[in-house]
Formats: C-alpha cells, sequence, structure tokens
C-alpha cells in the first residue's frame, strides 16, 4: 500500500480532461524552497517590467542626434589622436601644439556630453 501511495505522489497527469495521445503522465518535479514560499519577483514578468520613460515631444528626437554627435566626436578623437603621431608633424611644434588643444577641446565636448546623457536619463 505504501508503494502505490508514493507512485501516485510521483506522477501527475499532463491533462486529465483529454485521453488519447494528449493524456501523458509526467514525471515527479523537485519542490523548492521557493515552490513552498511564492514565486517572489521575477524581473521578466509582464507585471515587473516596468515601462520606457516618456520624452516630452519636442526632445524626443534629441537623444538619437545627441548620440551620433558623441559617436562623432570619439571618432574626430581618434583620427587627431593618430594624425599628431604623423612624421610630418614630427618637427612642427606649433601644429603639434594647435593639435593638442582640439584634442582638449573634444575630451571637454566627449565629457560635456556625457554629462547631457546622465541629465536626460533623470527626465
Amino acid at each position: 500500500m505504501r508503494k502505490k501511495l508514493c507512485f501516485e505522489d510521483a506522477t501527475m497527469y499532463y491533462n486529465k480532461w483529454v485521453s488519447g495521445i494528449a493524456q501523458k503522465e509526467m514525471g515527479a518535479q523537485p519542490t523548492t524552497l521557493k515552490d513552498l514560499f511564492g514565486k517572489g519577483k521575477e524581473p521578466q514578468h509582464p507585471n515587473e517590467v516596468k515601462a520606457p520613460k516618456i520624452i516630452p515631444f519636442p526632445l524626443e528626437n534629441t537623444i538619437p542626434q545627441l548620440t551620433n554627435l558623441y559617436i562623432s566626436v570619439k571618432n574626430l578623437r581618434k583620427l587627431f589622436a593618430n594624425g599628431l603621431h604623423n612624421p610630418v608633424l614630427e618637427k612642427n611644434e606649433s601644429a603639434k601644439n594647435k593639435i593638442n588643444t582640439v584634442l582638449k577641446q573634444l575630451h571637454e565636448m566627449d565629457t560635456k556630453l556625457e554629462s547631457m546623457f546622465k541629465l536626460l536619463e533623470t527626465l
């Protein structure tokens, strides 16, 4: 009698209302503490997913444009940094100084754009 009880506890029917091929037995599944005390909050559950923040109408197109500007500034910094190592500029100190000044200004633009992104995240 005890074995039959264990056997009944160890199986459950997939669909008890349908007979034939759809009626199958599933093996026992381990029970965890999460099953006993509730599932808690799952971040992928539809009730837990938050809607994206809405930016006011004229400002909604600013983020893609600022992103393009940020990428352009990064690319310009790389180009000027590579141009600084050009052998033609090795003897020309004034050109090197001017390029270094442009690199500093591009770095300032980079940091200002990053601060703009942080401000827009809080809208």
